[in-house]
């Protein structure tokens, strides 16, 4: 019976030690542009995997292509009060062709991922995505 409890014990801490580092959610997106995401790196146009590093200091957000990690950007995490009815990729335009990531949402998802920029004067345009 005490070896029954102290299994017990040992599965609630790692449990909440997990809840506490902030597990990761995954998706995949399709980025239609050239772009930089937030004031971070560029991506090419493709198929990306996103992990959604949930910390509650930092909140960040892996970019993932052919299994292999291209990218990692901070992020902040908006909750909605509805799940997303479809997954949209919102870009501001700045210039001619320099795109510049802003926000994810995610079908099926109730948080919206937003990028920090520093891009001021720009056009926002959506990317209904169908993934």
């Amino acid at each position: 019976m005490k070896r029954a409890w102290k299994l017990l014990l040992g599965m609630t801490i790692a449990l909440l030690c997990a809840a506490a580092l902030g597990v990761a959610k995954s998706d995949q997106v399709n980025i239609i542009y050239e772009t930089r995401v937030g004031n971070g790196p560029t991506l090419k146009p493709g198929v990306y995997k996103l992990a959604v590093i949930n910390d509650p200091q930092s909140p960040k957000v892996q970019f993932y292509q052919n299994g292999k990690r291209v990218a990692e950007v901070p992020a902040k995490l908006v909750s909605q009060s509805k799940k997303n009815p479809e997954t949209e990729v919102y870009y501001n335009t700045v210039g001619k062709d320099d795109h510049v990531l802003t926000e994810i949402r995610l079908n099926g998802w109730t948080e919206n991922i937003m990028f920090p920029t520093q891009t001021e004067g720009s056009n926002s345009s959506a990317n209904p995505g169908s993934m």
